[in-house]
């Protein structure tokens, strides 16, 4: 599973990647996201993996009522149950999603790379 990160180049680029490629900013300076490792990952990857868990869990919960709905009462029941599930996604799961992944968002850590100058034209 990659994970998505931003690097922002001492240039002021910011540049999109997944953890572990090599990316090169349009000012030639290469960042190897690969040597980002240890603990903080691991962290990084139990906050990802519980995220989509509870959206995971959310989204089978509202398809089984629908379905159930739909066993029980027939065309009724998803005439019913489509829209209030609908609403309860809007209204409750995604505002109580959004913010327990913005929660979990900033408590990850940052790091500080530092570009591989691989262009001796320009100095040190």
């Amino acid at each position: 599973m990659a994970l998505p990160i931003t690097i922002t180049c001492e240039c002021g680029e910011v540049v999109q990647a997944d953890l572990g490629d090599i990316v090169t900013c349009v000012c030639a300076r290469t960042y190897d996201t690969g040597s980002i490792g240890g603990e903080k990952l691991a962290r990084l990857r139990v906050v990802r993996a519980r995220i989509t868990l509870y959206l995971r869990i959310a989204t089978i919960f509202l398809v089984g009522l629908v379905v159930v709905a739909g066993i029980v009462y027939r065309g009724r029941g998803v005439a019913i149950a489509l829209p209030a599930a609908a609403a309860l996604w809007f209204w409750v799961i995604s505002p109580r999603y959004k913010r327990r992944y913005l929660t979990d968002l900033s408590d990850l850590p940052s790091w500080e790379l530092r570009a591989s100058d691989d262009d001796p034209s320009r100095g040190t």
